[in-house]
């Protein structure tokens, strides 16, 4: 499965986008960018998650930066 993300300026262009992608087949939704940013917030931290373990003294060490 790949995935298209398409910039809009306006509603009226993104539903016309989700339209057309819903009459060929596909499934299509709106998101807003906060959306995005929770997204790429989620997947960070499940990156972060498979990673071993880090000792406290070097996580307040990064976050004195």
């Amino acid at each position: 499965m790949d995935t298209i993300i398409i910039e809009v300026k306006d509603k009226k262009d993104a539903k016309l986008w989700l339209s057309l992608a819903k009459r060929i087949g596909n499934r299509a939704k709106s998101l807003s960018a906060q959306e995005i940013e929770d997204a790429g917030l989620a997947m960070l931290i499940n990156e972060g998650m498979d990673t071993e373990n880090v000792s406290r003294e070097s996580v307040m060490k990064a976050l004195e930066k």
